[in-house]
């Protein structure tokens, strides 16, 4: 983790609720498995292995729907292998993609062709969301203990940290959060709404900080609306 935390500006938001103000209350982790990986290549290690085709739809997939949700992610923090890595550059393409497309329809047709490209180049400039992305060695196969560490230590400013990261250890985690086993396949994520509490606490006193964790709900590729599977 290296010695100077990000400064995180707060994750845009597409649309304003009464639900919303007062999700942005909270702070939320988002738990990601990486996404499907390549086993047809005998000679990696298991660190090299890349994502297959499957994969890659599915972290592209999830990333759109992270922006359907209005959840993006001030932050990402990110196991260093290599089907990780892959997961989170396509993750983050999508966001901006569709993060992009939802804020310029927003913005509506200019009146003229000079309005056109002064709005086009604002787009392409400002509404772009910025996502800080760290690769933390110690989230290589973690156990949850090293995973709250790796949580721990995320600049306080930020609101919205997604980790990504491998099995077993994400759903032990999800179970000392749920109190329940949950099923959770590749490129899944687990959105998790921490009350009352700064990132720093699940460092310095793991237990109370997965109290005050509270399960949201949990995305699964499969289980996504169809018509967003096709698109992806």
């Amino acid at each position: 983790m290296p010695n100077q935390k990000p400064r995180c500006a707060r994750a845009a938001r597409l649309t304003d609720s009464p639900l919303e103000e007062r999700l942005a209350n909270l702070n939320r982790l988002l738990l990601m498995r990486h996404a499907k990986s390549d086993w047809n290549q005998p000679g990696l290690n298991d660190r090299q292995r890349p994502l297959n085709e499957r994969g890659e739809k599915a972290a592209n997939l999830m990333g759109n729907w992270l922006v359907q949700q209005n959840l993006i992610p001030d932050v990402i923090l990110a196991s260093p292998a290599n089907r990780t890595q892959q997961t989170v550059e396509l993750l983050v393409s999508a966001i901006r993609s569709a993060a992009s497309i939802g804020k310029a329809n927003q913005v509506g047709q200019p009146a003229d062709q000079s309005s056109a490209l002064q709005s086009s180049a604002l787009q392409s400039s400002a509404l772009q969301p910025t996502v800080e992305i760290q690769t933390v060695d110690c989230l290589y196969l973690a156990p949850p203990h090293s995973l709250l560490e790796t949580i721990g230590q995320a600049n306080p400013e930020c609101r919205t940290v997604l980790l990504v990261a491998h099995n077993p250890g994400l759903e032990e985690l999800l179970s000392f959060i749920d109190r329940q086993y949950h099923r959770f396949p590749t490129a899944a994520i687990a959105d998790i709404q921490v009350t009352d509490l700064d990132w720093e606490v699940a460092l310095s006193d793991p237990r109370q900080f997965v109290r005050q964790c509270q399960m949201a709900t949990i995305w699964r590729p499969k289980e996504l609306p169809s018509d967003q599977r096709e698109s992806a």
